[in-house]
């Protein structure tokens, strides 16, 4: 949603303009790519290395459509399961531990997983 500047005249100067779907500041992420993994999209689901304790977001991107899901323990990536299109980046919100299955949907590729932190003080 685009933020759109009242030019009505009714707002007052020291008006913040802020997105009102939401409900407060979000703080921006910065890639750490000292944790980054690569995992195979194959017709086999394949798993990614355990998130560190310090990871809550990661952001994701495939050079080819998949399925995944996020959890602990023995996961398995099936079709019925959270769709990535080819090329489309998301970010999603996890636990330490957890970990990312993957697999493909229409041919094979690698999904990229980079943890997001907040920028130290």
């Amino acid at each position: 949603m685009a933020i759109v500047p009242d030019l009505s005249g009714n707002r007052p100067n020291n008006a913040p303009m802020v997105d009102p779907a939401m409900s407060s500041i979000q703080t921006a992420l910065r890639p750490d790519s000292s944790l980054q993994q690569n995992v195979a999209i194959g017709a086999a689901s394949a798993l990614s290395a355990p998130f560190s304790d310090t990871t809550a977001v990661v952001r994701i991107v495939a050079t080819s459509a998949c399925y995944y899901r996020t959890g602990s323990g023995a996961l398995t990536a099936l079709t019925t399961d959270a769709y990535l299109p080819l090329g489309v980046v998301e970010y999603i919100d996890v636990n330490p531990g957890d970990r990312i299955a993957v697999l493909q949907g229409t041919a094979a590729g690698v999904l990229s997983v980079t943890p997001m932190n907040k920028k130290a003080a």
